[in-house]
């Protein structure tokens, strides 16, 4: 999905890897943002990730376009405070069963960040498949789903078996 020109954002960036890897394979996006629900982890990890991140390679320069914010899914403040919609939402990794109280607030959040043109990529690693199979059947309700086929994964995950 080609990010030039488009508003990106990231929910549960935890240390803000995607984030980084959005705001390097795309420098002319016009916004990353990385959001997290813990505020500390978003400003002693996520925060320092990115800053260093983008001065290590060279693109400080992007200033204000690559940043975090604070976002709890379901919170409106929170949502209106990130000024959706956004071209692209990045979901990596939330929708494990730990989540499992948090999925109807995450869809909820999926959808107020969306226009009818957003792009949600959303990827994860099956654990607890009776339980995350509930946040599947709240995201079809929603949106419509294409997975990608394991063939067109990069190498490393396509022998990935579960545990």
């Amino acid at each position: 999905v080609p990010l030039s020109n488009k508003r990106v954002i990231e929910l549960g960036t935890g240390t803000g890897a995607v984030a980084v890897q959005a705001a390097i394979q795309s420098p002319r996006a016009l916004e990353v943002i990385a959001t997290d629900g813990d505020e500390v982890l978003l400003e002693e990890i996520a925060a320092k990730n990115l800053r260093e991140n983008m001065k290590r390679l060279g693109l400080e320069s992007r200033g204000d376009s690559v940043k975090v914010k604070p976002f709890r899914w379901g919170n409106v403040r929170h949502a209106a405070d990130l000024s959706p919609p956004f071209d692209v939402v990045l979901v990596a990794d939330c929708s494990a069963a730990i989540y499992e109280d948090a999925y109807a607030d995450l869809v909820n959040s999926i959808v107020v960040l969306c226009h009818d043109e957003t792009v949600v990529l959303l990827s994860y690693e099956e654990r607890v498949p009776s339980i995350e199979a509930k946040f599947f059947h709240m995201l079809r309700a929603k949106f419509e789903m294409h997975p990608v086929p394991r063939e067109r994964l990069h190498d490393d995950f396509q022998g990935m078996e579960k545990l």
